[in-house]
């Protein structure tokens, strides 16, 4: 199967489950927001030099949230895989190669996970200043403002470095899924 003839199976299954994995999309993405802005607050300087005990409680949610978004999406995709066992059943019976299956759940991975990484970004960066504005409140702290709160390209990377080995971990479990089943195993589960 060429990649062409793959992407538009993905395309169709993207169109077809979208009420499985529109809150997919939403709730990896809002895990993304939440680990994009606590790495945004980790590296931001005004935040460092203002508050000492802070960086460390920042450092400690964000391993925190690291651990908590890779078990939370784990499981978000087990579950959508779940409910997708007879689709995948109606593949191999139909004559699909498990490779060709393996080529159409990657390119509907990295679709989701291209739509999680631009939705964590931009809403992490958005939620984000209204965090700082709430954090410099608690800390009763009124000389910060939203111009000490600069985009951090280090939390991009940290944020697309996560959502990449999650993608890469999550594409190599699907495909050990479907590799080692049969469509009566799937069709059964």
């Amino acid at each position: 199967m060429r990649f062409f003839m793959a992407r538009r199976f993905a395309l169709k299954n993207l169109r077809a489950n979208r009420l499985l994995e529109i809150p997919f999309v939403l709730s990896s993405g809002i895990m993304g927001m939440l680990f994009f802005i606590m790495a945004s607050l980790l590296e931001n300087h005004y935040v460092e030099t203002r508050h000492r005990d802070l960086p460390l409680f920042i450092r400690v949610g964000t391993i925190l949230l690291c651990i908590f978004t890779f078990i939370f999406i784990q499981y978000a995709v087990n579950f959508m895989l779940k409910k997708r066992n007879k689709e995948f059943a109606l593949y191999g019976i139909l004559g699909l190669e498990k490779k060709h299956i393996r080529k159409i759940i990657a390119i509907e991975f990295f679709c989701l996970f291209a739509f999680i990484l631009v939705l964590s970004i931009v809403g992490g960066y958005l939620f984000g200043q209204m965090v700082f504005l709430m954090l410099n409140f608690i800390m009763k702290d009124v000389a910060g403002g939203l111009m000490d709160f600069p985009f951090s390209f280090s939390a991009l990377f940290y944020t697309t470095v996560l959502l990449l080995c999650l993608y890469l971990f999550t594409l190599l479990r699907s495909s050990f899924r479907i590799s080692f089943s049969t469509p009566m195993a799937l069709l059964q589960k």
